[in-house]
């Protein structure tokens, strides 16, 4: 399952949307961002408003169940 953690501290928060926003319209030449994640589930080679959506999804999963584990 691929996370919307995107700074690796185990938490999908606004230090990792903050990491995405500051990321947008961005492309590496390999496509392997780890901003790059939407659409699911490899992402599409640019950092937009489909990987927001993705997180946004996560986000609102792990603040519903109280974490992703």
């Amino acid at each position: 399952m691929m996370c919307a953690c995107a700074n690796g501290d185990g938490n999908v928060d606004a230090n990792d949307l903050k990491l995405l926003n500051d990321n947008q319209s961005t492309s590496k030449p390999s496509g392997k961002s780890i901003c790059d994640i939407g659409p699911m589930p490899w992402g599409d080679g640019v950092v937009d408003k489909k990987d927001i959506e993705v997180f946004m999804e996560y986000w609102k999963y792990e603040y519903a169940t109280g974490g992703l584990e």
